[in-house]
């Protein structure tokens, strides 16, 4: 039985990789996924490409709500850089967004690029289930200034707070 459509559509929309197979042979890949053959010749690459773009761009303004320090420090090639995240990994279910947007700081991190440490330890604070937790950060945001501190994350009332600790002179 030949796989959904919707499947099939939703894989491609999510694997660069897959569009261009696509795009050179779409029987075989119909073949390879085990999908209509007619389906795929019946797409219009361009139009999947847009598509595909318009739900990375999605992706990456989400991102942007959980890590605003990350992406400002990123500067013109934060879009540029989240797109070459986006291409490796696609999460699915209710907490996609903040998923998406730790492995995009893991992403960072495996790769050197600059990142808020703060900001990232706050997102995986969130969305573990410890009560508190003790960082050293070099980029503390205080009195609008990146600080080197000890970043202290707790729960409160089910809500996430943290408070930062620095020797300032």
């Amino acid at each position: 039985m030949p796989a959904e459509f919707t499947t099939v559509l939703g894989r491609l929309l999510a694997d660069p990789a897959l569009r261009a197979e696509l795009r050179g042979d779409p029987d075989a890949l119909a073949r390879r996924l085990d999908a209509d053959p007619e389906a795929l010749r019946a797409l219009d690459a361009g139009e999947l490409e847009r598509q595909a773009d318009t739900l990375v761009d999605k992706r990456f303004h989400e991102v942007e709500k959980l890590l605003p320090a990350t992406i400002a420090g990123l500067g013109d090639a934060a879009a540029r850089v989240f797109g070459e995240h986006a291409a490796r990994s696609w999460p699915e279910g209710h907490r996609r967004h903040a998923e998406d947007a730790a492995a995009f700081g893991a992403f960072l991190e495996g790769r050197h690029l600059p990142r808020c440490r703060a900001e990232l330890n706050r997102l995986r604070f969130a969305m573990g289930r410890k009560r508190f937790s003790f960082r050293f950060v070099p980029d503390a945001r205080i009195g609008g200034r990146a600080r080197r501190a000890l970043q202290i994350l707790y729960r409160r009332r089910g809500e996430v707070r943290s408070l930062a600790l620095y020797l300032g002179f």
